[in-house]
């Protein structure tokens, strides 16, 4: 009997470890495949991108190929970050424009993604405005435009043009932009369903890309972690790079969760993994986070001085997350008080304000804070990172 217990026991282990190969090499396999794929249409989208060129320069005059072409640009800017194709993106948007301002929705639409890229959310929504008044029943125009509001502080003209839009928020072509009205407006849970239903549909359409349906995943996830669904959004993060090996977005969120439950050396593999592919000023500043921790402070300052350096490359002038994480790390309060104040008179929205608080209280300036925190909350209440603001900020009002 025992050696029946024996033999059944090892039996057990072969089968085991036969399939844990299995699925190892299973593995494998869909992450070649994938790669493979996502090479496959990275090149097919360069060679549209010399195709459109060569068109172009035998048309000058047309309106369509140069839209098209600054589409592109647009697509590969935000898988690399290239600053580079977005002011292409924009060059094009603006040529086509000149060409045929009439019937030339994407030019118009071209325009405002690339300067919202940019940060110029005024000029964007002036686009913006043209084409909803060439086209007032282009529902994606619409939410474009709203989206820009959104971005301006303008939350009551963007409820107003968001609101007739919710029962056809599960629109793959309006989804993302009513769930970032969503998630704005405090109601990230509300944001999730909508990316998550919009991914089912995508999902079932054969032309989405591998870094499209990789991208509806990186959101998801992001939404998840902002809202300390860190289980979520870890699945989540699983799901992008099932899909998509490779992506940074998401291996820089996967590295933000190392850091989060303290595991460090996993933090700075996956950071400088993703970095290598898209630099990042956020995650290069985790990078550091994680090699203080790790008790390496030179490492750490070096990654600090990169994020600088990088934060600096950033289309769009003053960038927030280098703010915030300065106002964390001992930074010169005063001067970034200065350009968070200039930054909030252009950009009134929740995060301008909750950084513009958390200057005032880094400042010991707690009274200012709290109205500044004020009017974040007023317009979102339940963003974890503002509450999380607001309470140090009463604490320290309060004498804790």
């Amino acid at each position: 009997m025992f050696r029946i217990t024996i033999s059944v026991l090892a039996l057990s282990a072969v089968v085991t470890t036969t399939a844990h190969l299995r699925s190892v090499k299973a593995a494998a396999r869909d992450r070649a495949t994938a790669l493979t794929e996502i090479s496959d249409q990275r090149r097919v989208r360069d060679l549209d991108i010399e195709f459109f060129t060569a068109r172009v320069e035998r048309d000058p005059q047309g309106a369509l190929d140069l839209a098209r072409l600054g589409a592109l640009y647009l697509v590969r800017a935000r898988e690399s970050g290239s600053s580079a194709d977005i002011l292409r993106a924009e060059a094009a948007a603006r040529r086509s424009l000149a060409n045929r301002r009439e019937r030339n929705t994407t030019g118009w639409q071209l325009l405002a993604a690339s300067l919202v890229a940019q940060h110029r959310f005024n000029d964007a929504l002036e686009a913006a405005d043209s084409l909803v008044a060439l086209q007032s029943d282009n529902l994606s125009a619409r939410a474009q435009r709203g989206e820009i509001l959104l971005e301006l502080g303008r939350y009551p003209e963007a409820d107003a043009a968001f609101q007739p839009l919710w029962l056809r928020r599960y629109e793959p072509e309006l989804a993302a932009r009513v769930a970032r009205w969503a998630e704005v407006r405090g109601r990230s849970f509300a944001a999730r369903d909508i990316l998550r239903s919009a991914r089912d549909r995508v999902e079932k359409e054969a032309n989405t890309t591998r870094e499209q349906r990789a991208w509806y995943a990186f959101r998801i996830a992001d939404l998840a972690l902002k809202s300390d669904a860190v289980s979520e959004a870890s699945q989540w993060v699983d799901r992008g790079l099932a899909v998509a090996p490779e992506d940074a977005r998401l291996i820089g969120l996967a590295a933000k969760i190392a850091l989060a439950q303290g595991r460090f050396h996993d933090a700075v593999e996956l950071g400088d993994s993703a970095i290598t592919a898209r630099l990042d000023p956020a995650t290069l500043g985790l990078i550091a986070d994680a090699e203080e921790a790790l008790g390496s402070p030179a490492e750490a300052a070096g990654y600090r001085r990169a994020m600088e350096a990088a934060a600096g490359l950033q289309l769009g002038g003053f960038h927030r997350v280098w703010a915030l994480y300065l106002l964390d790390h001992g930074g010169n309060v005063a001067q970034i008080l200065g350009a968070v104040t200039r930054d909030i008179q252009t950009r009134p929205d929740i995060y301008g304000y909750d950084l513009l608080a958390w200057s005032y209280y880094r400042a010991g300036r707690y009274q200012d804070a709290r109205g500044a925190i004020a009017k974040a909350l007023r317009w979102n209440a339940e963003d974890p990172a503002i509450r999380r603001h607001a309470a140090a900020i009463q604490k320290a009002i309060d004498g804790g």
